[in-house]
């Protein structure tokens, strides 16, 4: 093989890689476009009802029965009473759903409904007799909410 082939042959090998590099880039763009699209989006329904996807099934719930909201990465659990629905979807994106206000944020992995939380801990609030930890980080923002309710 002379040098002449080499050089050919790195140019080729060396063309080969960055068309999979831009490859790579295009399918991670539409994977990111594609997840940002599959989050089904609860709707609102008639009143404080809202109608969330769980699984195969939609789920009316009452909005001013919901105690509090769990998130887990990709999904979310929303309980009320006795009752709970997982649906697919991050904490954020429940969050929107719901009305301003009604819920807050207490911890990177949970949001409270305002009207339930019945106790202030140091580093917990209790609603509907559950323990639910309040971060460092919004721990002045719920003490503040909870003291401006109280008056």
């Amino acid at each position: 093989m002379d040098f002449l082939d080499s050089v050919t042959f790195v140019f080729y090998l060396l063309l080969d890689w960055f068309e999979q590099q831009q490859t790579m880039a295009r399918l991670e763009k539409e994977l990111g476009d594609l997840k940002t699209q599959a989050l089904p989006v609860p709707s609102v329904g008639e009143g404080n009802e809202l109608v969330v996807k769980s699984g195969t099934a939609r789920v009316k719930i009452n909005v001013n029965e919901v105690t509090h909201v769990q998130g887990l990465k990709d999904y979310s659990i929303i309980f009320w009473g006795n009752e709970r629905v997982i649906v697919k979807g991050s904490l954020k994106s429940v969050e929107l759903v719901f009305p301003a206000g009604r819920l807050v944020r207490v911890h990177k992995s949970y949001l409270v409904a305002l009207g339930r939380i019945q106790q202030v801990h140091a580093n917990k609030v209790t609603v509907a007799g559950m323990d639910i930890p309040v971060g460092r980080i919004y721990k002045p923002a719920v003490v503040a909410i909870f003291a401006s309710n109280q008056k």
